[in-house]
């Protein structure tokens, strides 16, 4: 592990709360990792303002490149930040110089967190009673359907599309009934708006 991974990780362990201290209507996790907030300025070890150039170069990246989203084109970095947690990295666009910052976080490992101690597995009644003032959205993107509760924070939590009726993907559709027992199958963080935007 070089010198850049070893800093990053302890600034994660230490943004980190400890499972009795956050976990809330839920099973304690034992030891694992939690999604934290942006105030600190960074998440899972890595700056919110980085650049795309820097975090290539900075930690270890699985894959990088390009994705197409809304019929844009925008950089993204899997990074690898221990043994089972890979962090996708999205950035604000897909500029050649590299200096495109980051966007979002997202990953779908179990051992990321919200500070309720919901994440991967979960299901959405659980999600649904600890985040009351959220909302789910169901629909298309350029990667097929899509279901997200986004909470009203920074964290939005992506589900399990297979149970869900098609009936739910429709623009017109005004209403869906979505079963409760569909489950958590990632975490997006989108961090607090940077002080130098």
């Amino acid at each position: 592990m070089n010198k850049m991974h070893k800093y990053a990780a302890i600034i994660f362990l230490a943004l980190t709360c400890s499972a009795a201290a956050c976990v809330k209507n839920e099973e304690v996790l034992g030891s694992t990792y939690y999604v934290v907030n942006s105030n600190g300025g960074n998440a899972f070890g890595i700056p919110t303002n980085a650049t795309y150039r820097y975090i290539i170069s900075a930690f270890e990246v699985v894959e990088a490149g390009e994705e197409l989203l809304e019929g844009d084109l925008y950089n993204f970095a899997i990074v690898r930040i221990a043994d089972g947690l890979d962090v996708k990295v999205s950035f604000d666009g897909a500029l050649s110089n590299g200096s495109s910052r980051v966007a979002y976080f997202e990953t779908r490992s179990a051992m990321v967190r919200d500070h309720y101690g919901l994440g991967v597995g979960s299901d959405l009644g659980r999600v649904m009673e600890a985040w009351p003032d959220g909302h789910l959205f169901t629909g298309y993107s350029d990667a097929g359907r899509v279901a997200r509760y986004s909470t009203g924070t920074e964290i939005i939590f992506l589900f399990d599309v297979t149970d869900i009726d098609e009936n739910c993907f429709l623009e017109y559709e005004q209403y869906c009934d979505v079963s409760r027992s569909i489950a958590v199958m990632g975490i997006a963080f989108y961090p607090i708006l940077r002080s130098d935007d």
